[in-house]
Order: C-alpha cells, then structure tokens, then sequence
C-alpha cells in the first residue's frame, strides 16, 4: 500500500480547481492568517500561528540542548548543588519553621474536631 496522504490530494484536487486570480488570493490570505495576530473574543491580540510555531520549535531546540548538556557530570554536579544550597537556605528559615508550626497547631485546633 502506499503512503497516500489525503490532505495532500485535497489540496492538490482544489488547487486545480481554482483559477490563477483565485489561487493567488488564497495564498494571500493564508500567508496573511499565518503572519497576522488573531483577536480573542475581547479584542486582545494573541499570538499569530507563526510566532506559535516559532515558539515551539524554540522550546523543541532548548529541550534538546538542556538534555544533552545536563547529561555533562560537571553540569549535573552543579545543579545539584545549587538545588542543595537553595534547600538549605528554605529550610534554615525561621519563617519556614514558624509557619510548619503555626499550620501543625491548627490541624490539632480543638474547634475543628468537635
């Protein structure tokens, strides 16, 4: 069987269809949807299909730049220790430590087990 793509004969069945005057203005229209900020119901631009695909193939790029390069052990070593620094610091707070004990007291509040 062979790897017929329906979209691509539909494609190819109505551009054929059209004559050069309407050809042109469909191409025009869809280079201007894909460039042009559609407006949500309120009239707030939103981002335009192509800064969409822009995006993602810049987040596609930045996962496989992140995955290879935190495969590195120096890399490894230093984002584990800047996490056990961070650590350290959140829980050496005596804010974090007033908080814990304030929410353990109120789970044994009286008022709310009667």
């Amino acid at each position: 069987m062979s790897n017929i793509n329906m979209g691509d004969i539909m494609v190819t069945a109505m551009m054929q269809a059209l004559d050069q005057g309407k050809r042109d203005e469909l191409i025009k229209e869809a280079i201007k949807h894909i460039i042009e900020k559609p407006k949500d119901n309120y009239g707030t631009p939103r981002s335009s299909p192509l800064e969409l695909a822009f995006h993602y193939a810049v987040d596609q790029a930045a996962k496989e730049i992140v995955s290879e390069e935190i495969k590195r052990p120096e890399v490894r070593d230093r984002i584990q220790e800047a996490v056990r620094v961070a650590l350290t610091k959140f829980l050496d707070t005596e804010k974090l430590g007033e908080a814990m004990a304030n929410n353990l007291w109120s789970m044994f509040d009286e008022k709310k087990y009667r």
